[in-house]
């Protein structure tokens, strides 16, 4: 029974052990079918909203470790590429990315140590190359950008010696007449006298039309070509200009005419040492100064000054040149790191005394001492005594202290030196090699690249943008009153001057506005200015402007002219500025001239490849383009088949610009077409084959987003092609594409980028002065101007918005101040109130110190190492003065959030050596304190009766960094200093008599 039961029992047991296991499997079952159901609708929602990319592990430890067979093969570049698509493949994998980073690092300084080797061979070209790939890899290291800017500031060649240097003047026209002497007897009025006396020796006249003749007779032997001309000139009051080698320009002699017809020369000349801006302009202020010459241009992009002035001074200017622009002295600063170990160089290997013993003498020892005879008994006894006292040491080494009945021997402690170990102080070290000019910075950097992941701060830090706001006074501003409803602006040097002044058209009243450039800001409005335009010129609606007549003997200079789209009367206006250089105008022969319906933009460009200047205009009613062939004498006619049809897919033309999209060299214009919301680029022949047809190039068009009413072409990402940036009105956006070279455009990373409301206009250029191509944007609802600062890559910062007068529309981009910066003009009209608005760049923001905000990133890297910037300026004795600035960042151990925190510590000196002697710096100590504990496990750490369960021991290790930075003389390109002599002592004058100087 008990048998029976107890089987019964234990098959009742399992029974009801598998009905709970299934009830429990039940259970489970219907609370995931539960589950599912719940998660469900957030499921969906989540697919139909943007989704995160995903970690592909896998995918990423497979690259990652052909990036480290790569790496161990010494293939850094393919190393490179298969950590960054390992990063992509699991971005969230911090080992991956600091593997990466570190790979980064390592190819970034393998191109600067090649970089810096070439900079030391001369070769600053191939230099600036590798430093720029170097900047490409790591866009953000700002410690390559820095050492790029500085190699870029280096010239790429030297000025030769001697006397013929690209400074010395080119012009005006040197006359070659005949040698030698001849009879001259002539008879009549003077015209036929130059003419014939000039035929005498090769040469050709040609008259001032003012000249009245005269009858003269001249009669004189054996006198050569000057000697006549003086001649002729003194008996018929007249002078002579030359204008070639063969050719004369005679007119009446008086203070008038010769200032007329004053011998002017313009040359250009390059700068290669002041290649800074700074730079260039402190050149302007000095030649402007001493020559006294107000006609002076200059272009901090291509480094150069352009005079306008009479011969002598451009001369001048050309000497002071050459002698300002000599080769700065090159110097090799040798630099060496050394890491020291403090502790061992304060020991320098001694093993310090340890114990010290001390045996007290009684009064029998010392009486038998005192009872030596001589020394050598005297040593048998203190023998004894030690034999008797226990003392091992020597004699020598036992110092007795005390006397009378207290007397003690000491034993002396012993000290062990091994001062081999000093060889070894020295834990780690790297000697650097740089290139620097005398006065320029040179900056280097040891370390690494340690990445940060910031969107550990925060879970919200990972797409954030911070909008940087900065107010108006930023930039300095000022609005002047011009006529209704301006709509297009055009900057140019309208009085010749080497100031661009401004000219606008105003649609509301059919008028062109001047202003006249005073500098810094300021414009004064000409006599005759609005010019009010003509029953057939209807609802000014574009402009531009340039110089369409070519220089000839009797005008030297000319002034510049301006081409006017009419969109109401389809026609187009030439008008020509005054020869009298005041700001006038006088409408061309034939202007106004018919074009298609509705112009709306016009652009400039020699497309028949002739040397004349010629105009197209694109009209938007009927889908053409109308071009004109310039005379170079301010005529123009069409070209045999204008207008030039766009193709079916473009249509609506309301914009359009020139310039260069496939590297081709020839004319090339891009349109921008509202009604098909796309770009047309074409290119002209260049050649005299141009009948006005363009050629469309390969990748047009290129589509713009929805509603395009304008956009500018420019360089945006620092390759050298003109990219597009498109307003899109509607949708409050500016599309940003870039240019491959091929005319080939895609849309940029971050593009588009958002505007205030109501977008208008839109200009390119370099504001903050970095290389990198900067956006200008009006927003006509919201009265800003929107500036967008480049970051190298085709991407921006967040915008900056200016406030502007009500109703902002048209943009454009000039350097109106001598500060070689970037200046906006801006027009807008409001009702009664019509204004330009001039905005200058200030050198704050040029010089990146201004309010301008970069997008928060979701991670950064930044340096952890030492920075050197050292600033040399050479001497004539053989000595230089160093400038040395120090910066080191490390890691302090302790984080906030996560985020480690960084120290900084910074260094500066200036110190002055001779050439080959080194400077050292030390006292940069680095501390590293170790506390151990062994013992009994969960005893010996207990707070006071630990100590009796474990021991404890702490070290401590200090090292310390020694800079020690040497000159050395590269070349003996010393600046000369020739003394000026700016005029001689009155009759009071005193001092020793000095011999006058030669004349140059």
């Amino acid at each position: 029974m008990k048998i029976a039961g107890s089987q019964e029992t234990r098959l009742a047991g399992g029974w009801r052990q598998r009905f709970a296991r299934l009830l429990a499997l039940a259970s489970a079952i219907a609370a995931l079918f539960l589950l599912a159901a719940t998660l469900a609708p957030a499921q969906s929602s989540s697919k139909a909203a943007k989704q995160g990319p995903k970690d592909d592990s896998r995918q990423a430890e497979r690259l990652a470790g052909e990036g480290d067979k790569a790496a161990a093969a010494g293939k850094l570049r393919e190393a490179l590429a298969d950590y960054a698509q390992a990063v992509k493949a699991a971005p969230g994998d911090t080992g991956i990315a600091r593997r990466a980073a570190a790979m980064r690092a390592q190819v970034v300084q393998a191109l600067v140590d090649q970089a810096e080797t070439n900079a030391l061979d001369g070769n600053i070209v191939g230099a600036t190359e590798l430093m720029n790939e170097a900047l490409h890899i790591d866009p953000g290291n700002t410690i390559v950008a820095e050492r790029l800017a500085q190699l870029k500031q280096m010239p790429k060649e030297y000025l030769p010696p001697g006397d013929k240097e690209d400074q010395e003047l080119k012009g005006p026209a040197v006359l070659k007449p005949q040698p030698g002497k001849k009879a001259v007897n002539v008879r009549g009025d003077s015209k036929s006298a130059y003419e014939q006396v000039a035929r005498m020796f090769g040469i050709t006249v040609a008259f001032d039309p003012d000249l009245t003749a005269r009858n003269i007779k001249l009669r004189v032997n054996d006198v050569d070509f000057y000697t006549a001309m003086q001649l002729l000139g003194s008996e018929t009051q007249t002078f002579y200009r030359v204008v070639n080698s063969t050719l004369i320009f005679v007119a009446s002699d008086t203070i008038a005419k010769r200032k007329e017809y004053s011998e002017e020369v313009e040359q250009t000349f390059r700068l290669d040492s002041a290649v800074a801006p700074e730079d260039v302009t402190e050149l302007l202020r000095v030649i402007r100064e001493i020559t006294n010459s107000t006609r002076i241009s200059m272009d901090t992009k291509n480094h150069s000054l352009t005079l306008r002035e009479t011969a002598d001074k451009v001369k001048l200017a050309g000497q002071l040149i050459k002698e300002l622009e000599q080769a700065r002295r090159d110097v090799m600063l040798d630099i060496e790191l050394l890491e020291v170990d403090r502790n061992k160089a304060r020991t320098l290997g001694i093993t310090p005394p340890s114990n010290v013993q001390a045996f007290p003498l009684n009064s029998s020892d010392v009486a038998k001492l005192e009872a030596a005879t001589d020394l050598t008994n005297l040593l048998t006894l203190i023998a004894q005594v030690f034999t008797a006292r226990g003392i091992t040491a020597s004699p020598t080494d036992v110092l007795p202290v005390g006397g009378g009945k207290s007397t003690f021997l000491l034993t002396m402690p012993n000290a062990s030196a091994i001062f081999s170990d000093g060889l070894s102080l020295v834990k780690s070290g790297r000697e650097i090699l740089m290139r620097a000019q005398d006065g320029k910075p040179a900056t280097f950097f040891v370390g690494q690249r340690y990445p940060v992941t910031l969107s550990l701060l925060s879970t919200s830090l990972g797409g954030t943008t911070v909008g940087g706001a900065v107010t108006s006074t930023t930039f300095a501003q000022t609005n002047f009153a011009v006529g209704q409803n301006p709509v297009a602006v055009v900057a140019q040097d309208l009085n010749n001057d080497a100031k661009p002044d401004l000219a606008v058209v105003n649609k509301g009243s059919n008028s062109v506005s001047i202003l006249l450039n005073n500098d810094n800001g300021n414009f004064t409005v000409p006599t005759g200015s609005p010019i009010q335009l003509g029953t057939n010129e209807q609802l000014p609606s574009a402009i531009a402007s340039a110089i369409f007549r070519a220089t000839d003997a009797t005008h030297l200079a000319q002034p510049a002219d301006l081409v006017i789209a009419n969109s109401g009367s389809n026609t187009v206006s030439v008008l020509l500025g005054s020869q009298s250089f005041d700001g006038t105008f006088t409408e061309a022969a034939g202007s106004p001239f018919t074009v298609g319906t509705n112009p709306s933009a016009v652009v400039i460009g020699d497309f028949n490849g002739d040397g004349n200047l010629d105009f197209a205009v694109a009209n938007e009613g009927d889908n053409t383009i109308s071009v004109f062939a310039g005379d170079a004498l301010g005529g123009f006619t069409p070209f045999p088949k204008s207008p030039f049809a766009l193709p079916a897919t473009e249509k609506g033309p309301i914009a359009m610009v020139s310039s260069t999209f496939n590297n081709s060299g020839k004319p090339e214009i891009a349109v921008l077409n509202a009604a098909t919301q796309n770009i047309g680029i074409f290119q002209a022949s260049a050649d005299a084959t141009f009948d006005g047809t363009f050629t469309e190039l390969s990748g047009s068009p290129v589509a713009t987003g929805a509603d395009p009413v304008a956009f500018a072409a420019g360089d945006l990402n620092a390759d050298g092609f003109a990219d597009f940036a498109v307003v899109n009105q509607s949708l409050n956006e500016v599309t940003i594409l870039l240019n491959d070279g091929t005319s080939v455009f895609t849309a940029a990373a971050g593009s588009p980028l958002a505007t205030a409301s109501t977008p208008a206009g839109v200009a390119i250029a370099d504001f903050t002065n970095d290389g990198v191509g900067d956006i200008a944007v009006t927003n006509n609802a919201s009265s800003t101007l929107g500036i967008y600062a480049g970051l190298g890559s085709g991407e921006f910062s967040s915008r900056i918005e200016l406030t502007v007068p009500a109703g902002p529309l048209a943009v454009t981009t000039s350097t109106l101040t001598t500060s070689g910066l970037p200046d906006a003009i801006v027009t807008a009209s409001s009702g009664s109130n019509n204004f330009v608005t001039v905005l200058l760049d200030p050198s704050s923001f040029a010089s990146g110190s201004g309010s301008l905000q970069t997008p928060y990133p979701a991670s950064e890297y930044v340096d952890l190492g030492v920075k050197v910037k050292a600033t040399p300026s050479v001497h004539h004795d053989h000595e230089v003065t160093l400038q040395l600035e120090f910066e080191i960042r490390a890691l302090s151990g302790n984080s906030v959030n996560g985020i480690p925190i960084i120290t900084n510590r910074t260094v500066s000196q200036t110190v002055r050596l001779k050439e080959n002697e080194p400077s050292v710096i030390a006292g940069l100590l680095d501390r590293e304190e170790t506390k151990s504990l062994s013992g009994i496990p969960g005893l010996a750490n207990l707070p006071v009766a630990g100590y009796a369960f474990g021991t404890r021991s702490t070290s401590s290790n200090e090292t310390e960094l020694l800079i020690i930075v040497t000159p050395r003389r590269m070349n003996e390109r010393i600046r000369e200093s020739r003394p000026k002599y700016a005029g001689r002592g009155g009759a009071t004058a005193t001092g020793a008599p000095v011999p006058a100087p030669s004349e140059p």
